[in-house]
Order: structure tokens, then C-alpha cells, then sequence
């Protein structure tokens, strides 16, 4: 007779360090870029229509447009592996506060530093050398935590913990009881 177990409802359903990976630490990524474009898209157009400044809220669009294009390339060629790297040293911390907060901090250091790299003015203006830092743990840590929400909703409605396959991917066979 094979008896299963669910976890506890306070207990976590998918560990934090199953967020790693090549394909777990694409969909951070991926969630990183959908973060930016959210952030910079809405804040800036609710800001700009609450002064009633339409053509400024269009102009925002444009140009948050551009920027999240812009943002594809850093996050793809410079996240992904500091991802890889920074999922790989947490990979033995199963708390998920841990992990968003690390992966914001790796963001809020690498975004001004890549900045400062392509030659942007980050550190002439205080303000702006801010906002890169500001968008960087932003995007890496928003983009951790909606990638290991979207986890652990799926985990939930299987009714299973699922554990990695060491390669960060997730398996919803539910363990054998015995």
C-alpha cells in the first residue's frame, strides 16, 4: 500500500535552490526582461497621464520600448551566467527570501558597472548611477521571486513537491512513500 504525503500547508513546496540551472536561470531571465518592461513602461505612463501630459506618456512608451529592447542583450550575454553563477553558490540556501534578495543585490551591481562599461555617464550624475542601480535589483530580483512564485504555484497544483534534476529543471513524479 503506497501512502503519500503533501506538505504541510505552511511548509514551502518547491525549494528555493531548485531555481537553478540553465533553463530555471533562462526563465529568471526571461521574467527580468518582463519586470523592466512592466516597470518602465507603467510607472512613467501613469505618471504622465496623472499630468495630464499624453504626448509625454506616448514619447515613455517609445522609449521604454527601446530600452527594454536594449536591455535584452545585458540580460542574455552578462545575467544568464551571473545567474548560473550566483544560483550555483546559493544552491545549498533553501530560503526564497535569500535567494531574490541576492539575485537583486548581483542586479543592483551589475547594471551600473555595465553602464559605467558601455561608456554611460552613470557615475556624472548621482541620480542616474541610482536608477541603474535601482532597475538592476529590480528587474534580477523581480525576476527571481515571479520565477520561483510561478514554481511553486505549479507545484501546488500538481499537489507535489517537485525536486530538481540537478540541472535546476523541476520533476513532478511524487516520491515514493515506503
Amino acid at each position: 500500500m503506497s501512502v503519500t504525503t503533501e506538505p504541510a500547508p505552511t511548509q514551502e513546496v518547491v525549494d528555493a535552490s531548485a531555481v537553478r540551472g540553465p533553463a530555471a536561470i533562462a526563465a529568471v531571465c526571461g521574467r527580468c526582461v518582463g519586470v523592466l518592461a512592466i516597470g518602465n513602461v507603467v510607472v512613467p505612463v501613469v505618471g504622465a497621464v496623472a499630468t495630464g501630459n499624453a504626448i509625454a506618456a506616448g514619447f515613455v512608451v517609445y522609449v521604454a520600448g527601446l530600452a527594454w529592447m536594449i536591455a535584452l542583450v545585458p540580460v542574455a550575454l552578462v545575467g544568464w551566467p551571473a545567474g548560473l553563477l550566483t544560483a550555483h553558490l546559493l544552491r545549498g540556501q533553501s530560503r526564497e527570501r535569500v535567494h531574490v534578495l541576492v539575485f537583486a543585490l548581483v542586479g543592483a551591481v551589475l547594471c551600473p558597472a555595465l553602464l559605467a562599461l558601455a561608456q554611460l555617464p552613470v557615475g556624472s550624475e548621482p541620480g542616474v548611477a541610482l536608477l541603474a542601480v535601482g532597475e538592476g535589483a529590480f528587474g534580477a530580483g523581480g525576476g527571481r521571486w515571479w520565477t520561483g512564485h510561478a514554481r511553486r504555484r505549479r507545484a501546488a497544483r500538481a499537489g507535489v513537491a517537485p525536486a530538481t534534476d540537478g540541472g535546476g529543471a523541476a520533476s513532478t513524479d511524487a516520491p515514493a512513500a515506503g
